[in-house]
């Protein structure tokens, strides 16, 4: 037995996974009970179909009950009207209805065999010491094509927090209950035997945030997930609602922005450009930040350190230069570039006088 993830919360931004989901909204998976595989499915000469089924023919599988096959593009319910074992492995398995033509590989789930069948799913949270808490379980049934949907966000979302932790003394930092990762677990469960849970899919992301469910990523963060790719014309965006923020010199101020997985191995720089009432360039500056608060939402902080001619500030974030996490090895390949969109301008006022 076995249950498969077959459609995952996440969206490829120019062909770039992003894992990253807002808390605040549904966060989905779709999953997919398989019990045994078949080998090959065939209308015999006298109009029924046979399954040749892969492995052992479990003990609570008789003639009369009820299977539900699937070869990943039709789905059929039909009652079991024979078992055939092989010299071989697997065994055959005759059923009633037609089906035309001759397919290799699909599945089968005993509907009647597995009595109260039901998938429990595990939610863990993980901290930035890649470790493990669970959070909460999920019970769901299946279908009569033994898919369920299965909703976390109740519980990942008990993981959001509204506290500021932000001390403004580091150029970024990772703040938890402002994004994290998760994982989840699966294990089946009927008449009265639950098996061990089993690990499906990679380690998956979230931040606290809502988003509008018809942009363009619907729910999933992908607008703001940073990825190393020429091509792409849609740079990240930082995590504001303002399209033009104020930041009032002597006060604290920063920027949100995921510093997403698929910069893994890659430093991130913060440019800024400083403007003076004319549009004139007063100064650039590029500083490195933290790589130790990846794969987590970030606050970022701006330089604050103007002179009192400058009256705007550009400030974006660039990949910078290869750095080591894993095992993989991109050859310094990387070249710099823009991966964040800038904010442009951001308005510096004198908090001594400020304009409203």
């Amino acid at each position: 037995m076995s249950v498969s993830v077959i459609e995952y919360p996440q969206k490829f931004v120019n062909g770039h996974l992003s894992k990253w989901q807002a808390a605040h909204q549904p966060i989905m998976f779709k999953i997919q009970r398989q019990d045994q595989s078949v080998y090959l499915r065939m209308l015999h000469a006298s109009g029924y179909v046979r399954l040749k089924i892969n492995g052992v023919c479990p003990s609570s599988v008789v003639i009369g009950q009820s299977i539900m096959y699937s070869d990943g593009v039709t789905t059929r319910n039909w009652t079991i009207t024979n078992i055939v074992t092989t010299s071989t492995s697997g065994y055959w398995i005759h059923t009633t209805g037609t089906i035309t033509g001759a397919v290799y590989g699909g599945f089968v789930n005993f509907t009647d065999a597995y009595q109260n069948y039901f998938v429990e799913t595990r939610i863990l949270a993980v901290n930035q010491s890649i470790q493990y808490a669970e959070i909460g379980t999920s019970k769901n049934k299946v279908d009569l094509n033994g898919i369920a949907n299965v909703n976390i966000q109740e519980w990942i979302r008990s993981k959001c927090d509204f506290q500021n932790e932000f001390d403004y003394d580091v150029i970024n930092e990772a703040i938890i209950g402002e994004g994290g990762k998760y994982s989840i677990q699966f294990r089946e469960i009927y008449n009265g035997v639950s098996l061990p849970y089993v690990n499906l899919g990679p380690l998956n992301y979230w931040t606290n945030s809502a988003k509008q469910i018809q942009e363009i990523y619907g729910t999933n963060m992908g607008e703001y997930v940073p990825t190393l790719d020429a091509e792409r014309t849609d740079l990240a965006k930082f995590q504001s609602v303002f399209e033009r923020p104020t930041f009032f010199v002597g006060w604290p101020f920063s920027l949100n922005f995921i510093w997403s997985d698929n910069m893994l191995n890659i430093a991130l720089t913060r440019e800024e450009e400083t403007f003076d009432v004319n549009g004139v360039t007063v100064a650039t500056t590029s500083t490195s930040l933290n790589p130790s608060h990846r794969f987590a939402a970030n606050r970022l902080m701006l330089n604050d350190d103007y002179t009192s001619n400058v009256k705007t500030l550009d400030v974006w974030l660039n990949s910078g230069s290869v750095i080591t996490y894993s095992p993989i090895d991109f050859n310094n390949n990387y070249s710099d570039g823009t991966i964040f969109q800038a904010f442009t301008p951001i308005e510096t006022i004198n908090s001594e006088n400020p304009r409203k």
